[in-house]
């Protein structure tokens, strides 16, 4: 007997057609045509190269050897089955530890994801590290990387969160002493505070034109300047700063 061609689906069929004592009832459960439901039996019977049931006009009834079968099969296709469904429930409705990294120049966004997560996944626990994992094959212990921009070098699925655009600000008291910059080289001769282990900014024209602004800060971008205050506060000639923000 060659069982190694033996389709798990197959099996499935026969203990359907067992159970609902017929061909019809067990197609209409199994959504496919009578007709496909016989010739996968036949299939299996030919397979096993014994018959596992006896075909009359008005019903289908196991052999003796389909009994048997049917009883050694049952119990695992049920398993098959619960486990099919426990997974689906688990994707439908996700519950767990999920292991999440972010890097430190991207933790003003975490307030508003950790909070849409527990909206939409009350189940789910989330384990945040901020700072390290890497973005190749080799990421674990990780689930989830939240990274800034576009990771070249790795094979991981890659999905957009959102748009961040980053500001350059200046408290008033450092620009009357150290003067306002007027163009990108006067940077070159101002305190620069920055976040991370970023040490170089791309300036793009946006960027740019809110160092010529009076208000430079947005009402949007309040909300992350305050995390800031301190920070802007605390060196004794008030650097610049460059912050994100949506």
């Amino acid at each position: 007997m060659e069982t190694r061609g033996i389709s798990l689906q197959d099996i499935l069929i026969f203990v359907e057609v067992v159970k609902h004592d017929g061909f019809s009832s067990a197609a209409a459960m199994l959504d496919m045509p009578v007709s496909t439901v016989s010739r996968r039996l036949s299939i299996l019977e030919s397979q096993l190269g014994a018959p596992l049931l006896v075909r009359t006009t008005r019903k289908v009834s196991p052999t003796t050897v389909g009994a048997r079968y049917f009883e050694e099969c049952v119990g695992h296709v049920e398993a098959a089955l619960s486990a099919h469904e426990v997974v689906q429930s688990y994707v439908d409705r996700p519950e767990g530890t999920l292991r999440v990294s972010i890097l430190s120049s991207l933790t003003a966004i975490l307030p508003a994801v950790v909070a849409a997560m527990r909206r939409d996944y009350p189940k789910v626990r989330l384990d945040i590290v901020v700072g390290g994992g890497e973005t190749g094959p080799n990421s674990a212990p990780f689930e989830l990387l939240i990274r800034g921009g576009a990771q070249r070098d790795s094979q991981l699925i890659q999905r957009p969160m959102l748009d961040v655009r980053r500001i350059l600000i200046a408290s008033r008291a450092y620009l009357s002493g150290s003067g306002r910059p007027r163009t990108p080289a006067d940077l070159c001769n101002h305190e620069l505070l920055t976040v991370a282990m970023e040490t170089d900014w791309e300036l793009p024209p946006t960027t740019l034109y809110a160092l010529f602004q009076t208000r430079v800060v947005s009402a949007r971008a309040q909300a992350f300047l305050d995390t800031f205050t301190e920070l802007l506060l605390a060196g004794p000639k008030h650097p610049l700063a460059c912050i994100s923000r949506k």
